[in-house]
């Protein structure tokens, strides 16, 4: 079971992943002082043969950006009318007018999305007004990772795929699921998920799990529910070859455990899906330690778009910009890569709404900001503009120009002081402000 604690030691292995390399590349299992911080595989890495590679190609650079300024405190607490069709939305789950399946929004971003600190407030906040229908997307048998709204007994060992999984690109035949990576089970391995009392009224119902996995030839997995014990084999059936990734689904009670151990050959799990057997609201949280906007770019376009189509979220959130502030290219490719990757969504889930979030506050020793964070924002905002994306600058929420240091004196103290990460504090307090956010736009 991973703890607070836990967490906040792997942020300080990732700070020196950080400083070492100025491309945040490093993941949980990762251990700084043992096996060092890595950088990106080399460009000579082995691709897919029958695929060509996802990563975006770079033009070369474009005059000095010319756009609006960085948004003001004022401006990001304004109404959001570019999500309309997802406000109508909520408000139809609201008045008790919605369909039976829940309303789910997907948020892809980097490790501050991945700690979930933060976006579990915008998650409950939401589920507060218009009910909890569950977790949703949960990662199995990954070390230190953590979701607020479950637990996770990790046991023996799995590998995971990539090792490295903030790359951009292309890692083996680029087959990750939802969230990816994969993991697999080793000899003995199992991985235990326990969904968390919610305080939200009526949301004691059952448990609906879908298991996403790969079964090559040979391999197997049991998956307990409660009492049920269900095999998945390859030899019976579960797995086929023109199969890019399966889907079994499960029942279980409110209080019901989910399961799932190795058997035997080399099966791939990328992830299960967890909800409650009610209308409400589900965010999937989808965070890579040292992800780029051009990460997901990497996987597999046509498996990654029909886990999308299953999954059918009305509203797609996008939180990079923190590790592109360390990087040294020009600032308007990272707009490039947030308009492919909505354009990779929207191939699975149709014309959705899409929320982009700019990248947070990051000092300098002396206490200013740095200059990329507002190249970075302006590129980015400049994207949502032109794709009719609401966006909002997760630097003017904080404060602005040197909010950062600011933040690591406040008391509480808000921010850490390796310029770049918040404290859970500090993570709790932003994702109210982008709950605020969200919600001004919602008739009440």
């Amino acid at each position: 079971m991973k703890t607070h604690q836990a967490w906040l030691g792997r942020l300080g292995a990732l700070t020196l992943c950080w400083f070492s390399t100025l491309a945040l590349g490093c993941h949980p299992s990762v251990r700084a002082g043992a096996e060092g911080a890595h950088a990106e595989a080399p460009a000579s890495q082995p691709k897919s043969p029958t695929t060509a590679t996802a990563a975006p190609v770079i033009p070369p650079p474009p005059p000095p950006l010319r756009a609006d300024e960085v948004p003001s405190a004022e401006a990001v607490h304004r109404p959001l009318p570019e999500l309309a069709a997802f406000y109508d939305a909520l408000d139809a789950l609201r008045r008790g007018r919605s369909g039976p399946e829940p309303l789910r929004v997907l948020w892809l971003g980097d490790s501050h999305t991945s700690a979930d600190f933060m976006t579990h407030r915008v998650r409950s906040r939401v589920q507060d007004l218009v009910g909890d229908a569950g977790p949703g997307f949960l990662r199995l048998g990954l070390d230190l990772y953590r979701h607020e709204a479950a637990t996770f007994e990790v046991s023996g060992r799995f590998r995971q795929e990539p090792a490295l999984p903030a790359q951009r690109t292309r890692v083996k035949d680029g087959v990750f699921g939802y969230g990816g990576i994969r993991t697999l089970p080793q000899a003995g391995a199992r991985v235990k998920v326990t969904v968390k009392p919610s305080p939200s009224p009526g949301a004691s119902q059952a448990l609906r799990w879908r298991l996403s996995y790969r079964l090559p030839e040979g391999a197997a997995v049991d998956v307990r529910v409660g009492a049920t014990e269900t095999r998945l084999s390859s030899a019976l059936g579960a797995g086929r070859a023109d199969a890019v990734v399966l889907a079994a689904e499960f029942e279980g009670g409110p209080e019901d455990a989910f399961e799932v151990a190795h058997v035997s050959g080399a099966p791939e799990l990328f992830g299960v899906f967890v909800e409650r057997e009610r209308p409400g609201f589900v965010l999937d949280t989808v965070g890579i330690d040292g992800a780029r906007a051009a990460t997901p770019l990497a996987w597999e376009p046509e498996q990654y778009i029909q886990e999308v189509r299953a999954r059918a979220p009305a509203l797609v959130i996008l939180a990079y910009g923190t590790n592109e502030v360390f990087d040294k290219g020009w600032a308007e490719q990272y707009g490039e890569h947030v308009a492919a990757l909505v354009a990779r969504v929207r191939a699975g889930a149709g014309p959705i709404p899409c929320w982009v979030i700019g990248p947070m506050d990051a000092s300098v020793p002396g206490g200013g900001s740095r200059p990329r964070v507002r190249e970075v924002t302006l590129a980015q905002q400049k994207a949502a503009r032109e794709l009719g994306c609401a966006f909002t600058s997760a630097q003017a929420l904080m404060g602005g120009d040197g909010s950062f240091a600011r933040w690591t004196t406040q008391r509480p103290q808000l921010a850490r002081t390796d310029g770049i990460h918040l404290t859970i504090a500090g993570y709790r307090e932003l994702g109210e402000a982008l709950a605020d956010q969200l919600l001004l736009g919602p008739s009440h």
